[in-house]
């Protein structure tokens, strides 16, 4: 039973995919149908912006489509600033965002009163801190960095301007015996699946190291992408954020005016009905599944896609792909997206077309 009787965790508050990635790939055209995972509705947010006509945003955590409801209603009751303040991507006291939660509640859903009102401590933090991942990654800053990084090192990292200077200062200050040990420890397969991820995200990965991949990868967020333009870096190593898409003043009055266009779904991804779509918003969900579950739900999503509809997702530490589904779909070049992804820690950037649908003979 979901809403007031029962309210699962947060798991995540903001979305670890980059939107930008997900909309050169995705490639939506508008009055197109979209099926996104709602994680955090970040994403499914901007995919807004490129004119879609309706996105049903579908996740089985109905905490997770309170969250993306509570976004919407603020997005479209309060003025941006406020907006951001009450989110928690701007500073306000904790009894301004308290005042600012009962103003929205009777717009929101039994659903999402019954996830927040039990949660109104939380609010009154910023809600965008509140996922189970961003307290890990909180912790990180806090209790971690200032033993492997001092302040000077952080700012000038973060001050860089260039790679070429963040090459240095990496090879220089950086990447030390400190830094490697502690990630390796903080960043490991017990503490990470204890406080930072759901422990099933971990029942695919068999004997992988999982702190040092991501070790090996963080070499890149450091070395190849601008560190300070990075949003998602930009917090983790300060508590700053840099507003993302849907609260940015660019964007959000778009995103705001379409806002109608989303349907929030509490649904198994293997469940949805509804088709046809054309493009997917997949996340990183095939990294819970088998490879013949993996296969199974790419399968079912193939038979709600039109023909030539896009399905874009990550893969983390598991290898997924629709390599044994070729009479269904067709892979398609992401070296160029995997280059540009803003969030360093994925292996793979996947990118499929849906093939027409195999003509039987008899």
């Amino acid at each position: 039973m979901t809403g007031a009787a029962f309210a699962p965790p947060l798991l995540y508050s903001r979305c670890w995919e980059d939107d930008a990635v997900l909309r050169r790939g995705l490639e939506v055209t508008p009055g197109e149908r979209v099926l996104s995972i709602a994680s955090a509705g970040d994403n499914t947010l901007a995919l807004l912006l490129d004119d879609p006509g309706e996105v049903i945003a579908v996740d089985r955590n109905a905490t997770q489509l309170a969250l993306v409801e509570l976004k919407m209603i603020a997005l479209r009751e309060l003025v941006l600033p406020d907006c951001r303040r009450f989110l928690g991507a701007e500073v306000a006291t904790g009894e301004w965002r308290r005042r600012t939660y009962a103003r929205l509640r009777p717009s929101l859903s039994e659903r999402a009163r019954g996830a927040f009102d039990r949660r109104v401590a939380t609010l009154e933090r910023g809600v965008l801190g509140a996922g189970k991942l961003e307290r890990y990654l909180t912790l990180f800053r806090r209790a971690v960095l200032p033993l492997v990084q001092t302040p000077g090192t952080v700012r000038a990292m973060l001050t860089a301007p260039d790679l070429a200077t963040q090459q240095e200062l990496w090879d220089r200050r950086w990447d030390n015996a400190r830094w490697r040990a502690l990630f390796r420890v903080f960043f490991g397969r017990a503490l990470m699946s204890r406080l930072g991820r759901d422990p099933a995200f971990f029942a695919q990965i068999g004997e992988a190291d999982v702190a040092e991949s991501l070790l090996g990868r963080s070499r890149r967020a450091f070395t190849t992408l601008s560190v300070g333009e990075n949003p998602w870096l930009v917090w983790i190593l300060t508590g700053r954020t840099l507003p993302p898409t849907y609260l940015s003043d660019a964007f959000a009055p778009l995103i705001r005016s379409r806002l109608d266009r989303v349907t929030l779904l509490e649904s198994d991804l293997d469940t949805v009905t509804g088709g046809p779509f054309d493009a997917f918003n997949l996340s990183d969900c095939l990294e819970y599944l088998t490879a013949d579950a993996s296969d199974a739900l790419l399968r079912r999503l193939c038979d709600l896609a039109r023909p030539g509809a896009r399905m874009l997702y990550w893969n983390l530490l598991v290898p997924r792909d629709g390599g044994r589904l070729r009479d269904r779909l067709d892979p398609l070049d992401t070296s160029d997206l995997h280059a540009a992804d803003r969030v360093f820690f994925y292996d793979r950037v996947v990118l499929e077309r849906a093939a027409p649908v195999p003509t039987k003979t008899r």
